[in-house]
C-alpha cells in the first residue's frame, strides 16, 4: 500500500511529522493537493492554510509562505511531502 509522510517545519521548530493521505495547499498557480505516489515536485506557497488530512481528521496550518518538495523516500512506495515555512502556526 502506497503511503505518504508529511512534514511541516519552520526554521524554529518541527511543527508536525506524520502519515497521511493527502496534502493540500496554495502555490502561486493555484490550490494543490498531494497524494501518496505523487511524482517528485518542488514549488513556493503562499500564505493561507495548509491542510494534512490524516486517519484520524484533517490538521490545519497558517503560514506565511514558503516551499514544499516532494519526492520518494528510500522504501519502495513512500512518498515524502515536506513543507518550509517561514512561519507557520496549528490551528
Amino acid at each position: 500500500m502506497a503511503t505518504l509522510l508529511v512534514e511541516i517545519v519552520t526554521p524554529e521548530a518541527a511543527l508536525w511529522k506524520g502519515e497521511a493521505s493527502a496534502l493540500i495547499a496554495r502555490s502561486s498557480e493555484g490550490e494543490f493537493t498531494i497524494m501518496p505516489m505523487h511524482t517528485a515536485t518542488v514549488g513556493d506557497l503562499v500564505a493561507g492554510v495548509v491542510r494534512v488530512a490524516t486517519t484520524s481528521g484533517e490538521l490545519s496550518f497558517d503560514i506565511e509562505g514558503g516551499y514544499f518538495q516532494v519526492g520518494p523516500e528510500g522504501t519502495e512506495g513512500v512518498t515524502r511531502a515536506t513543507v518550509l515555512a517561514g512561519v507557520a502556526t496549528q490551528r
